[in-house]
């Protein structure tokens, strides 16, 4: 546990943005990788709370903004 999370709320913080955020990506971007997710460091990173998830595209998907 840590930043007054008990490592349950970690938990369901990584399952909640697994599931409201990167299935969508993965749904549209197949080739959609997380290189990073939960982990230690200074305090301020959402990563930290299990709240912020960093993406890769190794196959460089081209993305259409219409």
């Amino acid at each position: 546990s840590q930043h007054s999370l008990s490592v349950n709320e970690i938990y369901c913080n990584l399952k909640h943005i697994v599931e409201n955020c990167y299935d969508t990506i993965k749904a549209l971007y197949p080739d959609a990788v997380i290189s990073s997710g939960f982990r230690n460091g200074s305090g301020r990173s959402q990563h930290e709370r299990g709240q912020a998830l960093d993406i890769v595209f190794p196959l460089k998907t081209k993305i259409t903004v219409l």
